[in-house]
């Protein structure tokens, strides 16, 4: 009785506070600027209290609904919940995808188009794009092209399914006496708008979430001592280097896994398969950036280590840059670092290999960036494009430790857990998801100044001048490629 009790005190507290969030927002924000003696943009934290209202709307329904229900069934109750908190993300992708080229999509997907429209020549698929060879990404929108139905919504569907299918297998790969409430956890951590760019913008979307996805399927396929499985396996990282050249990481991951677990047949197959990999992605190929191993001499080659080890300490920290300063990510990266250690040094690997080595292959992952473009400063780390793999690192970290720690009372902590991760999902739609929306809107003016050949202002982060991205956006309208929304 005093749980429910309690419960239904969360419950109208959440339902109070939103509906007074919603009716006073502006209020609120001009008693914050108040607070802190600055004139706040009414217009961009309006949108974020907006949302934030809504979420407390449906952490109250839900919250509601356990009292009511969580007894009689508590694991189909908690995965109906799950079910709402994406339904609710998915409605707000819906919301703010737009047919509208940003940032890569201009160079990765468009130029690339038109030089295939021109030529016809198959062998482009296969070009370098940066420091990848992005095969899957070029075969989807040469598909999509062919059948007169090129739309960068459709990649934005894409990136969700497989975020979708990343919760999946999460919820596949957690052991089963603490699946239900650490799968909730993983819900609410993985779908929020802090990452943006990895689900709203088409070229991240592919080349992160997509590769994320790929790898993960790879790793739970490997697990399995199945020939058919291998295969399966074998299939996925292909996808993955295919994709994007994280890939490799893993490539490595994977090989780790079958050397703990003794299968060295497996892993010579693997290894040979990683080398042919290797040869035909590595001909003709060109570094892009300036890496750390292209040093003019010992001391700078440490220095240059040293700058990798701390790029991957925000990297790993990033989805935690909430104030936008970069201490706090440093600190969670190096949580991040010290509990992948420590599961190490437990042996983790051997009661959930899936988790461990997903956990493996982002920390290399966290690396990369800052190996082969040695040129990057240490704010790039903390970019949203990013966040996707720092987020799944943070919960393959606590899955790990929920699993392998025998907490005195495991369900209790995890409540707290699950608590923090709600006020942090919360938190994201004031930070991160106004910025959704303004993109949004500018992206929109943009092409109706295109349509009309009017003046007009490029979107952030476009790497192209205003007559190069005009001139682009006007060849795709001309060679049938890309249709400007209404």
């Amino acid at each position: 009785m005093l749980l429910r009790n309690k419960l239904l005190l969360f419950s109208f507290a959440s339902l109070a506070s939103g509906l007074l969030i919603l009716l006073f927002n502006e209020n609120i924000i001009l008693f914050f600027g108040y607070l802190l003696q600055k004139d706040l943009n009414i217009h961009f934290w309006e949108i974020g209290f907006e949302r934030i209202s809504v979420e407390l709307l449906v952490l109250s329904i839900n919250i509601f609904l356990a009292i009511k229900f969580y007894v009689k069934n508590s694991k189909r109750f908690i995965l109906l919940s799950c079910l709402l908190w994406i339904l609710v993300f998915i409605i707000y992708v819906i919301k703010n995808t737009v047919n509208i080229p940003i940032s890569d999509d201009y160079g990765y997907f468009l130029n690339f188009l038109i030089d295939y429209q021109t030529t016809h020549d198959l062998s482009l698929i296969f070009r370098q794009e940066a420091e990848s060879r992005m095969v899957v990404i070029h075969l989807i929108s040469v598909f999509l092209v062919h059948l007169n139905i090129f739309n960068f919504k459709i990649f934005t569907f894409i990136s969700t399914s497989c975020l979708i299918g990343i919760v999946a297998l999460f919820y596949r790969s957690i052991m089963e006496k603490q699946k239900v409430l650490l799968f909730f956890i993983v819900v609410i951590l993985l779908f929020q708008f802090q990452y943006y760019n990895s689900i709203l913008l088409p070229t991240d979307a592919l080349y992160s979430t997509c590769t994320v996805f790929y790898v993960f399927s790879s790793l739970c396929f490997l697990k399995k001592n199945s020939i058919w499985m291998f295969a399966l396996s074998l299939f996925c990282i292909l996808l993955a280097v295919l994709n994007c050249g994280s890939g490799f990481a893993g490539l490595i991951a994977g090989a780790w896994m079958l050397l703990t677990q003794k299968r060295m047949k497996h892993l010579f197959v693997w290894l040979v398969f990683s080398i042919c990999i290797s040869v035909i992605f590595f001909t003709d190929y060109a570094l892009v950036h300036q890496s750390i191993f292209s040093s003019e001499n010992v001391l700078n080659f440490f220095n240059r280590i040293l700058k990798c080890a701390v790029f991957s300490l925000a990297f790993l920290g990033g989805p935690f840059q909430l104030p936008y300063h970069i201490e706090l990510p440093f600190i969670s990266g190096a949580i991040v670092w010290v509990l992948f250690l420590f599961l190490t040094l437990k042996k983790y690997y051997k009661i959930n290999p899936t988790i461990y080595f997903m956990l493996l292959f982002l920390m290399i992952c966290s690396c990369l960036p800052s190996l082969l473009r040695s040129e990057y400063e240490i704010k790039y780390a903390t970019s949203i494009r990013y966040g996707i793999y720092a987020m799944i690192a943070f919960c393959c970290c606590i899955i790990g430790c929920f699993e392998i720690i025998p907490f005195k009372n495991c369900t209790l902590s995890m409540k707290y857990v699950l608590a923090f991760t709600i006020l942090y999902h919360l938190s994201t739609n004031l930070f991160f998801y106004p910025e959704v929306v303004i993109r949004k809107q500018k992206l929109e003016t943009f092409i109706q100044h295109i349509k009309r050949d009017e003046p007009f202002e490029l979107p952030p982060v476009t790497p192209c001048t205003p007559k190069e991205a005009k001139t682009i956006l006007k060849e795709s309208v001309q060679e049938n490629i890309y249709t400007f929304p209404e």
